[in-house]
């Protein structure tokens, strides 16, 4: 899928899959944009997925969208993202996570 970055859609340019999706690994083609507004992280996830994780891209996301927007903020405060960069190498994120 060619992403296009200005309008935030995607077109299909061919039928192959060359990625795969964050969370279980299948082939997937589809960028989310993370439900987490703290996060917002752009990343790939099957619709599987996508529904089992209400469009958020981790354990951490998924328990922190249902809390009340207050506790969310109280949370949020004084956090460090740091860069907040996606790493693709599933292992890092297993080990790290």
């Amino acid at each position: 899928m060619d992403y296009g970055l200005s309008l935030g859609l995607g077109e299909r340019v061919t039928d192959e899959i060359i990625s795969n999706c964050y969370e279980c690994g299948k082939p997937a083609d589809t960028h989310v944009n993370c439900v987490n507004d703290a996060r917002h992280l752009l990343f790939i996830q099957c619709d599987e997925c996508k529904t089992k994780m209400e469009g958020t891209c981790s354990k951490d996301c998924f328990d922190f969208i249902p809390l009340p927007a207050e506790e969310q903020k109280e949370k949020r405060a004084g956090v460090d993202k740091g860069r907040n960069v996606f790493n693709k190498a599933r292992e890092r994120r297993i080990t790290e996570g």
